[in-house]
């Protein structure tokens, strides 16, 4: 895809609806000898998603690499198969057919995605990216520490995850990771139970915790090994007192 056709698109983009899909036919004048075959324009995709198509000569011999690229519409036109915009990669095989897994996001929205080889690409065209948004650690209903109220999760890359008591309080907040993972630290929140919503745009997380006194300290010496040492102690200092009254007795 040149530089001039993705500038086309994020311009047509912005004057028509949300609704929009360029059909794939427009944005493979590159393509030759690579076709794709899902998925289809206009998609819904998310980390994850296969993309599958037919590689032959000239675009690739059976063996060579083969890249899946994806940037958000919204981003600053660049280069189509930049390096650092390379979300997945396989090999094409003896039959050249080709199976690619999305492995890493883009944030959520209009998306532009390309299979790349080192002499062609070709898209499907708009895709629409929905990350899910999910809570990961600690599962619902667990146990968490005033002083380590810590959760984590996975949402839309560069967005921000805002946490809230059942009084709507915040308590807490995070900017998703580029790997599409967020933590967060829960705050002023008090021993009992605690309902939270984690809310990252239009999307919600309801879960409940129990929130317990403060993460007991790792003792110094293991009570077992100290109790010993004491009584050892204690029978040693008995045998010294011994020793000396029998001393001072015989003399």
């Amino acid at each position: 895809m040149s530089r001039a056709l993705r500038i086309s698109l994020v311009a047509a983009a912005v004057a028509v609806t949300a609704a929009l899909a360029v059909p794939s036919a427009a944005l493979a004048a590159n393509g030759d000898g690579l076709t794709l075959t899902s998925p289809t324009p206009g998609a819904t995709i998310a980390p994850g998603q296969v993309f599958t198509g037919k590689a032959v000569p000239p675009a690739a011999q059976p063996g060579d690499e083969i890249r899946l690229h994806a940037y958000p519409l919204s981003s600053p036109p660049g280069e189509t198969c930049a390096p650092e915009s390379v979300v997945g990669s396989s090999r094409v095989g003896a039959d050249g057919s080709f199976a690619i897994t999305m492995e890493k996001s883009v944030r959520d929205g209009f998306t532009i995605a390309t299979v790349c080889t080192d002499a062609a690409n070709v898209s499907p065209g708009l895709l629409t990216v929905d990350n899910p948004f999910t809570l990961t650690a600690p599962a619902d209903g667990n146990t968490l520490h005033v002083d380590d109220a810590t959760v984590s999760g996975v949402g839309s890359p560069g967005s921000t995850v805002i946490a809230v008591d059942g009084d709507g309080k915040p308590i807490g907040s995070a900017v998703v990771a580029d790997d599409g993972t967020w933590t967060l630290t829960l705050t002023d929140v008090v021993q009992g139970p605690l309902n939270v919503t984690f809310t990252q745009g239009a999307k919600t997380i309801d879960a409940d915790f129990v929130i317990a006194a403060e993460t007991e300290s790792t003792p110094l010496v293991d009570p077992a090994i100290a109790g010993g040492a004491l009584a050892l102690a204690v029978a040693a200092a008995g045998a010294v007192f011994l020793r000396r009254r029998s001393l001072s007795t015989s003399v």
